[in-house]
């Protein structure tokens, strides 16, 4: 019984360490589409104030 709740408390930590890696990449993922945005609207408004 106690190695089988161990095998269940390492495999939860397994994937909560998982979880952790795909939400910090979700993170990035976000923060670099507001700032391709970003980087698009400041691109944008240049081009239109040179005309």
């Amino acid at each position: 019984m106690l190695i089988f709740v161990s095998n269940v408390y390492n495999g939860l930590c397994i994937a909560r360490v998982f979880e952790m890696r795909c939400f910090s990449m979700l993170n990035m993922c976000y923060i670099l589409v507001v700032y391709n945005a970003l980087v698009i609207r400041m691109l944008q408004k240049s081009t239109q104030n040179k005309d």
